[in-house]
């Protein structure tokens, strides 16, 4: 085809992108061609074929030994390869190849270049009479700008083409898929993709004469044709669209997203049937990818290029190929904490918070974290670290450990934390702060309003005042690339949207309460039936405080709540007691209260644990616990005695994390949750020996309940719940699990899934949702233009 000249530009991009995918999907299976050339791409009429590998290699391979022969020219003036004799073609060869040193796929995009030059000009880039000519522009010479020698080529594809051929490896496009992204978009964009330089100075140049004559007429029309040639480069559009995920995803706590710097990937530890895992979206694409692997990711976050995602799983901070691969890991084994997020520095440096122990560091190809020695007279806890580009200072939320467990957001600060020196430069009260090139931060109130401000990156101090960047809008969780890309959550996902209260039969038949919808928290039903214990948030970001549902006479009631109540109530067997967990600081402290005789009673505290009341056993005697470190870390099972004086002693203690635990009608058995295959599935265990377990979920499962009669286990999956059957007379014996009520339930998409019991008579108690767009996320491209213009830094449009 090059025979009979250059290609029409809708060609050169249609064809050209279909070659950088053909490289993309070999080199993300570790092949790199290394003849990359026109005799070696064929046009069918199905579209692109790359052919001939004879010369290709394997990434992990060596180098083969020799030197590289010249490329013999044969027939027709095309240069071919002489089988056996070289390594690659002359005038595609990038200059690493032709220096003799090891070709990587950075190499064929090199080729790449070369061949998407002479599509476009009908001229090779690199020519001559000699295969040494050839050598020498391949290593000095710059072929002529491609908007030189085919004037209709836009500048946008000149920029894809000159970076191709970039003669540093560093300085080319990152991969074949980047060249594929850039091709298509300048097919898509059409005349925003730019003028060619010399056709557009012949269309001045027409403009010029048709005003010279005008102006023969008039004088005046001079000066207005003038003005109206200096044309300005127009700014950036900002745009608003929506990113639905698929229906079978849920999104779990909105904490785990990150955003490549370049925008144009977002990665979330999203949920599917039960079990976590991280998903990316690539934003000029429909489609929401799973990443293999990463079952019980955490805080995700992404190297600088966007092409990997670091991530923590379990004890090991890992990684991963954004486009898919097999995980690495960097750090095996992490001390016990509480992991509160990441950032990957342009040098290689991965700074993560964990608490209490604070920030440290590592090497992102592997190694021993390093502690970052914060200069501070103050305990503090970290969260969300985020390294400035170019710089070694990391932005940080931080509050005092003495509160790093209370519900408020009141006392966070968001800091500047130099990470050689350990120097702390306060900026601004608030928290869930991200950083917007050239030189904005943002973050978050307690609430939840979105906040920008200026930032001087060299001061390290705000140098104005802040304001609100969405005006009322209020943003559960967001992410923001580097390059003004936005990505939050769109108001229907607020958690903190009021549930109707309802009873669900297990023919399915639903049944209202009969009280008001609230954003109800845990729930737990007496075992008289008639009286609901249940945590009620009465204002959004306050923590949920104890109240009691009278069924007989439809009233809620207002029970006494210690200071920061968030409370987790349980019934004692009698129904006269409630025990229960209330967050005051840095740990979880134990409460009882005797229903109609006065105030809460503190049964335990232990300012390094949290202490979880989960169930009270059968006979009364025994409060099962689950206990987490105050800063972080798995969960273990302990029980408390209570007769006499209380007494903690531990159940169940593994390095998984088990929780959620309760006890079978007759006290035999125990029903509790744990990471231990790295899924969170339902287990059963015999009581109180605990030395045996029976799995009971077979692809996921929290939260579960016993039936009434001790004959089933239910628990919840994502949006439903199942029930298995259980024997434990003699040998125990679990049936599969079948589903008995599915639909949209507070807990299916957020943090409360306790947010549900059975009653005396087998009928679920369920809190179920409004409807809303629970999968929608907002996206807003050009972000800063907006934010330049909000804050008075950049040019009114």
């Amino acid at each position: 085809r090059l025979a009979r000249g250059a290609l029409p530009l809708p060609e050169v991009l249609r064809h050209g992108a279909q070659i950088a995918e053909a490289l993309d999907a070999a080199h993300r299976r570790g092949v790199v061609h290394r003849d990359l050339k026109p005799a070696n791409v064929m046009l069918t009429r199905s579209g692109v074929k790359l052919l001939d590998f004879g010369l290709a290699r394997l990434a992990a391979e060596s180098a083969e030994a020799g030197a590289d022969l010249p490329t013999m020219t044969m027939g027709a003036g095309r240069p071919l390869t002489e089988e056996g004799t070289v390594r690659g073609t002359y005038p595609y060869m990038a200059p690493e190849q032709v220096e003799g040193a090891e070709a990587d796929a950075r190499a064929d995009i090199f080729a790449l270049g070369a061949v998407l030059y002479e599509m476009a000009t009908g001229k090779r880039a690199f020519d001559g009479k000699s295969a040494a000519s050839v050598m020498a522009a391949v290593l000095r010479a710059e072929p002529e700008p491609l908007s030189k020698v085919q004037p209709v080529a836009p500048p946008a594809l000149d920029h894809v083409v000159s970076r191709c051929l970039a003669k540093d490896p560093e300085e080319r496009w990152k991969s074949a898929k980047d060249v594929a992204v850039g091709l298509r978009w300048i097919a898509e964009a059409g005349s925003q993709a730019g003028v060619a330089a010399p056709l557009a100075r012949r269309r001045r140049s027409r403009e010029r004469l048709a005003w010279g004559i005008a102006g023969a007429l008039a004088l005046a029309a001079l000066g207005l044709g003038a003005a109206w040639l200096r044309q300005s480069q127009p700014e950036p559009l900002v745009t608003r669209s929506l990113i639905t995920l698929p229906p079978d995803l849920t999104t779990g706590e909105l904490t785990g997203w990150a955003i490549s710097p370049d925008g144009r990937a977002v990665a979330m530890a999203l949920f599917r049937e039960g079990t976590r895992q991280l998903f990316v979206r690539l934003l000029d694409s429909l489609d929401t990818r799973a990443l293999r692997g990463t079952e019980s990711a955490r805080e995700p976050f992404f190297s600088p290029d966007g092409e990997w995602i670091g991530y923590f799983q379990g004890d090991r901070l890992e990684k991963i190929p954004a486009r898919g691969g097999a995980p690495l890991t960097i750090v095996r084994e992490l001390r016990s904490c509480w992991i509160a997020g990441a950032s990957w520095s342009e040098d290689g440096t991965i700074v993560f918070a964990c608490n209490p122990e604070g920030l440290w560091r590592v090497s992102a190809s592997g190694g021993v974290p390093e502690k970052v020695r914060v200069e501070t007279q103050e305990d503090l806890v970290f969260f969300g670290p985020q390294l400035l580009p170019d710089r070694r200072v990391v932005l940080v939320t931080v509050r005092p450990l003495a509160m790093a467990g209370s519900h408020g957001r009141e006392a966070n600060e968001v800091v500047a934390v130099d990470i050689d020196t350990g120097a702390l430069k306060p900026l601004v009260a608030g928290d869930w702060h991200a950083f917007l090139s050239p030189g904005y931060l943002m973050f978050q109130t307690p609430e939840d309003a979105l906040m920008v401000a200026a930032l001087d990156v060299d001061r390290l101090r705000l140098t104005g005042q802040p304001l609100a960047a969405l005006g009322e809008e209020r943003v559960h969780a967001y992410v923001v690339s580097r390059n003004g890309v936005l990505v939050y959550d769109a108001p229907g996902l607020d958690l903190g949207v009021a549930g109707e209260l309802i009873w669900i039969g297990r023919d399915g038949e639903e049944a209202p309460v009969g009280i008001p919808p609230a954003i109800f928290d845990t729930l737990r039903i007496a075992p008289d039936g008639q009286r609901i214990a249940v945590g009620i948030e009465e204002d959004r970001g306050r923590p949920p405080e104890m109240h009691l549902v009278d069924l007989a006479r439809g009233a809620v009631i207002p029970l006494p709540n210690p200071p920061g109540a968030d409370v987790n109530p349980i019934w004692s067997p009698d129904g006269s007691l409630l025990a229960f967990t209330t967050w005051s600081g840095s740990n979880g402290s134990l409460f009882r209260l005797r229903l109609g005789a006065g105030s809460p009673e503190l049964l335990l505290e232990d300012p390094e644990r949290t202490l979880v009341a989960e169930d009270w056993s059968p006979d009364g005697r025994t409060l099962l616990l689950e206990v987490h470190p105050a800063a972080g870390g798995n969960a273990d099972l302990f029980t408390l005695t209570m007769e006499g004086e209380p007494r903690l002693q531990r159940l169940l203690e593994t390095p998984a994390h088990e929780e959620t635990a309760r006890f079978s009608p007759d006290g035999r058995f125990v029903a509790f949750t744990s990471d231990q295959s790295g899924r969170v599935e339902v287990y059963l265990a015999p009581y109180p020996e605990m030395d045996r377990r029976w799995q009971v979920s077979l692809t996921g499962g929290v939260h579960p309940r016993w039936a009434p009669d001790g004959g089933e286990i239910l628990y919840r999956e994502g949006q439903k719940i199942l029930a298995a059957s259980v024997s434990t007379e003699g040998a125990v014996s679990i049936g599969r699990p079948t589903t008995v009520a599915e639909g949209d339930f507070a807990g299916a998409w957020d943090t409360r899934g306790d947010a549900w019991d059975i009653a005396p008579d087998g009928r679920l108690l369920m809190v179920r949702m409004p409807d809303r767009r629970e999968h929608d996320m907002v996206l807003v491209t050009n972000w800063h233009v907006e934010v330049a213009d909000l804050l008075g830094t950049g040019k009114k449009r």
